[in-house]
């Protein structure tokens, strides 16, 4: 008999409640669950080291479905995709507020930094000199419209000339660069109708990219199947066949099937001219327990032809725990890289692993090079090594909110990284004193990578940063919390830093700074300045954030510094009983 609404409802929540009480760096006198899995990394690591990589293998399907035949998503199709879940979570509600507590008693165990108070009204002006102009703002996919699933939206986005593609958990949307409808809704499941699981399935964390050199879209959906007992993960991914600005073309599609049913949380999607990279968080579908990390390195050439060629990679490792064994790091982030670029870079941080109190520098740096060999089926090169930042970072503190006791809790690590200029932009949050007073803030960097020579690797290897050419340095609100940031640079060298904001006066806001390549090194908004995107003006009901705010280049010669963004707030339009998330669509001129 068919399932109700209300009993999958039941075991959708079951299973959200069962992943968010899973901790796995854990506070107080229970071990840091680093060392429980360190050892399916292998032994100490020093210097550079190579990971091997293994055929995709399994029931890999591969479909086509045309947008511009595709009808929109009916009241019913929208109501059936809304449903999300949140799988494993670097700490637990009670933990994050336990590390909290924690933090505010030991500040000078955190990165010290300075920081500038929050008004209520912030800066009543934009780009006064000091930093990126913001261009336009609009409320995105919200709940009045569907656009917004149980707990967090997730929002990601896909910058064209001329179209701005949104995704949230359960939608794709279209608008013009006015922000009004172009084209659907869709549902993830009628996009993937040709490959789905064949149970019941539910489809979370969208991440969406154009490849301006192409002109295609790329598209990574994870899906699971919902069920308790057999649970089964798989990466849903499409591209456009079509090289057009419009998204309106034949998409085809791809089953990407975890080894073992496995469950992909929140997979951040990459490519160069050759490969489409997505590397996810890999957890036990049953259970909830993290595994470890994966990345699909998937020829472009390959996938446009209809066919799934690609290799696949396994844990790479974070520096903790390297005297013996080392952790694998919890998040991976591959790169955004127009052109035909040496190395397609993958990057990771030690959160997610370091115990109660502790604070790293290490930045896990990998490459994958030979990646025009992915169409010939020879798995590039991957090689990994670590690095120091020029500044520390602890781990995650959670943030208040008006009007209620939930405490909001940013991605581990960070998503979003694109290739550009020769360097490597990145943003996350970590606890630290701000100015005296402990909280969450930002750690930034923008890194230059290096590769081996051909003369002592052929085909290169990873070398190091460059730390003569590498920046860093702190953001932090004295008075305020600030989560999921992502930093986005330009075409010539100028930045700019997005983020949220929240206290216990302040509702889930969006704010912005950013520098030029002229300022002053180490330093955003040349010493302090910085605009409000949008204020919040209700709570989040969730103790869960977001993963990451997504943001497009629009790369023409006429707006070279043009990016436009997606995040999500504590909006007018909620859901959940009063409170929930919105989603706003804004652009950032740093040229």
């Amino acid at each position: 008999m068919r399932e109700t609404m209300s009993s999958r409802l039941q075991r959708v929540l079951w299973r959200i409640a069962a992943s968010v009480l899973i901790g796995l760096t854990l506070v107080g006198s229970v071990a840091s669950g680093a060392n429980a899995r360190s050892a399916q990394t292998g032994g100490a690591r020093h210097g550079a080291w190579t990971i091997s990589g293994a055929p995709i293998r399994g029931a890999v399907k591969a479909g086509e479905v045309n947008l511009a035949t595709l009808a929109p998503a009916s009241a019913a199709q929208v109501q059936a995709a809304a449903s999300g879940r949140r799988p494993p979570a670097s700490r637990t509600p009670a933990q994050q507020a336990a590390y909290r507590q924690w933090a505010v008693a030991h500040p000078t165990a955190l990165p010290q930094a300075m920081g500038l108070a929050v008004s209520a009204t912030g800066p009543n002006t934009y780009g006064n000199g000091a930093l990126p102009v913001l261009t336009s703002a609009h409320a995105g996919l919200d709940s009045t419209n569907g656009g917004v699933s149980f707990g967090t939206p997730d929002p990601s986005l896909a910058a064209a000339p001329g179209y701005i593609v949104q995704a949230t958990d359960n939608l794709l949307v279209v608008y013009n660069t006015s922000y009004g409808l172009k084209y659907g809704p869709w549902t993830p499941a009628q996009l993937f109708a040709s490959v789905m699981l064949p149970n019941d399935k539910t489809f979370s964390s969208p991440s969406i990219a154009f490849d301006a050199e192409r002109a295609i879209y790329l598209i990574a959906w994870t899906e699971d199947d919902v069920n308790a007992i057999n649970g089964t993960g798989v990466i849903d991914v499409a591209i456009s066949k079509t090289s057009s600005p419009s998204p309106l073309s034949n998409f085809l599609v791809y089953q990407l099937p975890f080894p073992n049913g496995n469950g992909c949380f929140s997979p951040a999607l990459g490519y160069d001219y050759w490969g489409l990279y997505v590397s996810c968080l890999e957890y036990d579908n049953i259970t909830f327990a993290f595994l470890g990390n994966a990345t699909f390195a998937l020829s472009l050439g390959k996938l446009l032809a209809g066919a799934a060629q690609g290799a696949l990679y396994n844990n790479v490792p974070t520096a903790v725990g390297c005297s013996t064994t080392c952790a694998p790091a919890f998040v991976l982030s591959p790169t955004i890289e127009d052109g035909v670029p040496q190395a397609e870079w993958i990057t990771a941080t030690d959160q997610g692993e370091l115990p109660q109190g502790g604070t790293s520098n290490n930045l896990t740096l990998c490459a994958l090079t030979n990646t025009h060999g992915l169409a010939s089926g020879v798995p590039p090169v991957f090689s990994c090594g670590f690095n120091a930042l020029p500044t520390s970072y602890g781990d995650l503190m959670s943030a208040a909110q008006p009007g209620t006791t939930a405490l909001l809790a940013s991605g581990v690590g960070y998503m979003q990284v694109a290739y550009r200029n020769g360097q490597l932009s990145l943003a996350m949050t970590s606890a630290m004193s701000c100015s005296g007073s402990t909280r969450s803030g930002v750690v930034w960097a923008v890194v230059t990578p290096q590769l081996s020579t051909l003369a002592a690797h052929n085909p290169q290897q990873v070398n190091s940063l460059a730390p003569a050419y590498t920046q860093a340095g702190y953001w932090c609100h004295t008075n305020a919390d600030i989560l999921e940031p992502s930093l986005i640079a330009g075409t010539e060298g100028d930045v700019a830093l997005v983020y949220g904001v929240s206290s216990s006066t302040i509702y889930p806001s969006l704010a912005y700074t950013g520098r030029t390549a002229a300022d002053a090194p180490n330093t955003l908004g040349q010493g302090g300045s910085w605009a409000w995107v949008i204020q919040g003006s209700a709570a989040s009901g969730n103790f869960f954030w977001g993963l990451y705010t997504s943001c497009g280049l629009v790369t023409n010669l006429v707006t070279r510094g043009l990016v436009r963004c997606v995040s999500q707030y504590g909006g007018p339009h909620t859901s959940l009983g009063g409170s929930g998330w919105d989603t706003e669509l804004y652009a950032l001129r740093m040229e």
